[in-house]
């Protein structure tokens, strides 16, 4: 598995998903909250406080998680890389 590549897509996919997030809040923040309830099975994240959010904490959000994501995705492609030639057939 390439490395680089890897991590791109990693990085670009959850950067994308994190866009989409963001404009769920912006957007329809009650029906992306009853959404997210679904995901975590009685816990209730409307009776979280809420915070206002700002261009400004979204783009630095969408960074930390592209850079973090591609980084996460750089060390399984090389984690998958070596235990392929060390456990591989």
């Amino acid at each position: 598995m390439k490395l680089i590549p890897f991590a791109n897509a990693t990085a670009f996919v959850f950067g994308f998903i994190y866009i989409i997030c963001a404009l769920g809040i912006a957007f329809a923040r009650d029906f992306y909250i009853a959404f997210v309830n679904s995901f975590f099975h009685g816990i209730d994240m409307a009776a979280l406080p809420v915070k206002e959010m700002t261009l400004s904490s979204t783009v630095v959000g969408f960074i930390i998680t592209v850079v973090l994501t591609w980084v996460l995705g750089y060390l399984f492609a090389h984690c998958y890389n070596w235990c392929d030639k060390r456990f591989g057939k």
